[in-house]
């Protein structure tokens, strides 16, 4: 799989493959300016209310298609630049409000190709300038070789080495600064996440998934009725995430039962892996990644907030009884 071509540029396509990622061209400049409009005339709210703003979770249908395709289309033209024989198949905005707890811990993005013949793989454009102060991405390079199991929705349900470690790993991400519209395109079992966004602005930003042009995609599901233990594989459309977005499929998953009108190709087993940290500790040492010290201190941060709202919580609890004794 490796040897796929995925960008015209030879270097960029040496180093995706290499590292899992690879900052790659920039939009053109009218697409960074109306996509800035579209994200402040859409307005899309934040669901789930956590502080960072996937849209494509939003429980309003008619504005996840709205971003969908308005971003498809300012896209395109840059997008066919760089890249040979792929085409967007999920698009949306992801802001992070300016919170000291608001961390996207490691993790890994869901799969929606075979990837023994090519990667799932996706591009992150920001809409400002980032760094690390407000919430640029961190990656950890050669994570991409690390496992080789399907990441499925309700996304995340199943325990793997990368859930269970998500925010020790943070200790080791490579955070990316970028200007805005620059380009920055990774694959999906690339570990990535993004620590609090410490200014006082929201960071605005868009990510789209990248499939092979004229493939159709996959939608990978744990089945409700063996606990999970399986994995359903449809064949899907370019719309599927847009009419059938993680809350739904969880609620499909937890609630309602499993019905999509899809092609079922298979049932899978769920992969097992070790889920220990010393499992995965050797794989970073074997690639020759460690820690970086600013990365700790922000974690260590981090801890100390949640410390003083469990102390600010229980106070309150103490006081509440009282009062109601009174």
């Amino acid at each position: 799989m490796d040897a796929i071509q995925i960008f015209h540029d030879k270097q960029a396509n040496e180093q995706f493959h290499e590292l899992g990622f690879v900052k790659h061209g920039s939009i053109e400049a009218h697409a960074l300016h109306e996509l800035v409009a579209l994200n402040d005339h859409l307005q899309i709210p934040d669901t789930i209310g956590c502080g960072y703003n996937c849209g494509m979770n939003t429980d309003k249908a008619l504005k996840r298609r709205s971003m969908h395709d308005g971003i498809r289309e300012l896209l395109q033209s840059s997008l066919e630049q760089v890249l040979v024989d792929f085409e967007q198949f999920t698009a949306s905005f992801i802001n992070k409000m300016p919170l000291e707890d608001c961390f996207v811990n490691a993790h890994q993005d869901f799969s929606f190709t075979d990837e023994s013949v090519y990667p799932s793989f996706m591009c992150f454009i920001p809409l400002t300038d980032v760094n690390i102060e407000n919430a640029a991405l961190g990656l950890i390079p050669y994570s991409h070789r690390f496992f080789d199991y399907v990441r499925a929705f309700p996304f995340p349900l199943a325990k793997n080495p990368v859930t269970e470690n998500d925010k020790e790993l943070m200790k080791y991400f490579h955070v990316i600064n970028m200007k805005a519209g620059e380009m920055l395109f990774f694959n999906q079992k690339t570990i990535h996440g993004s620590f609090s966004n410490y200014s006082k602005s929201i960071r605005n930003a868009v990510s789209v998934a990248l499939l092979k042009r004229a493939e159709s995609p996959l939608l990978y599901l744990h089945n409700p009725e063996t606990s999970g233990q399986t994995i359903l594989k449809y064949k899907v459309d370019t719309y599927s995430i847009v009419e059938y977005n993680n809350p739904v499929l969880s609620a499909m998953y937890h609630e309602e039962g499993i019905d999509l009108p899809y092609e079922l190709v298979e049932e899978m087993p769920v992969q097992v892996h070790d889920t220990s940290w010393e499992n995965l500790e050797q794989k970073l040492v074997d690639a020759g990644l460690q820690t970086f010290q600013q990365n700790i201190e922000l974690l260590d941060r981090y801890y100390r907030y949640q410390e003083k709202r469990r102390e600010r919580k229980s106070l309150f609890k103490r006081i509440l009884q009282r009062a109601i004794r009174k």
